[in-house]
């Protein structure tokens, strides 16, 4: 009898045990650590593991002479967190922290001191639309996960063109932690790390429940719309030597709306996006309508639907975190904020 034994986040330990050819398997937690002392022959790991995509979270190469080298790599995804190691020549393809891959088992897989033993990672060098990139976020870039999982769901219901844009524009892995990582604003709402994540996965939400209920509107484009709404901001903000953040010269120049508007016709036009074309041509014109614009400018009203529903939700997200920064947990009139034009007055009980 051969046993692995399972670690969670939380520090909660299962086992996977081998009896003959007899598995048990108790339930997994979101991310995993498969370790052991001994070398065990885990023929369950391949069918378990197989086309399993992961973000490699680190990976040290180890020159063995005569062009040979040997790999182990950390892997990341929100089921499973794994160890692998494999050998490989001078003329492999490169791994590089952050990338893509998903590993391919020998004829036997082993675990030796909590290490995998596979043939190679296989890098997904295309966007791919099967990939839930919320599924690939580390702890390190969005510590609330239970906010990520809920961003996972909304991205599992996108049609696979819709979820083939947002992924070709994010399969840039330093983008898609800065994404991950950034505030929505400076010093208004959701300004704290990883604020423009959690302020994108409520307009989201609210931008399905909206669209869910108004049959002239698409949910996939609403809900397209709302995650890149605010994407570009992953350029627009960087943090300076004090903790705090500054724009960007980017930011001070373009803002952020330019910026998506810039990202998504890069990732039609590099990696031949088959979106349908009036929901291309609807999620350029949600980013670069504008009411009320003088018309000499050449800005197009809003026309769609959605470009309503979007300020609306927006709109609301943000002012529900400024009423939590500054509400009174008694009761009664909160703290001022420069973003709110008075005090907000809350009842309690």
């Amino acid at each position: 009898m051969h046993k692995i034994l399972l670690s969670n986040q939380e520090g909660n330990t299962t086992e996977l045990i081998r009896d003959g050819n007899s598995f048990q398997l108790s339930k997994i937690s979101s991310a995993i650590d498969l370790a052991a002392n001994d070398a065990v022959a885990v023929e369950l790991l391949p069918d378990l593991l197989s086309g399993d995509v992961f973000r490699v979270i680190s990976i040290v190469r180890e020159d063995l002479g005569k062009g040979m080298f040997h790999n182990e790599a950390n892997l990341f995804n929100s089921r499973t967190s794994i160890k692998v190691e494999w050998n490989d020549n001078l003329f492999a393809a490169k791994i590089y922290v952050g990338q893509i891959v998903s590993p391919k088992f020998g004829y036997e897989a082993t675990c030796v001191s909590g290490k995998i033993s596979i043939q190679k990672l296989v890098a997904y060098v295309r966007p791919n639309a099967k990939v839930n990139l919320f599924n690939l976020i580390p702890h390190a870039w969005v510590k609330d996960r239970e906010l990520v999982k809920r961003g996972a769901i909304l991205m599992d219901q996108l049609s696979d063109a819709h979820r083939l844009l947002f992924n070709a524009i994010f399969w840039d892995h330093a983008r898609f932690e800065r994404f991950s990582r950034q505030p929505s604003s400076m010093i208004g709402h959701h300004s704290e790390q990883s604020g423009n994540f959690r302020h994108t996965v409520e307009v989201a939400e609210e931008m399905r429940k909206h669209c869910q209920t108004r049959s002239f509107t698409s949910i996939n484009l609403g809900v397209l719309a709302a995650f890149l709404h605010d994407a570009g901001k992953a350029d627009e903000y960087e943090l300076n030597s004090k903790g705090g953040w500054y724009l960007t010269d980017r930011g001070k120049l373009l803002g952020h709306k330019v910026t998506i508007v810039e990202w998504i016709v890069a990732a039609v036009a590099k990696w031949d996006i088959t979106l349908p074309e009036n929901h291309y041509v609807g999620l350029l014109h949600i980013f670069t309508s504008a009411a009320n614009a003088p018309e000499w400018l050449g800005i197009r009203e809003p026309a769609l639907h959605e470009s309503f529903l979007l300020s609306l939700c927006d709109r609301l997200s943000g002012r529900d975190d400024l009423i939590k920064q500054t509400k009174s947990e008694s009761g009664g009139f909160g703290r001022s904020h420069r973003h709110l034009k008075a005090p907000v007055f809350t009842l309690k009980g």
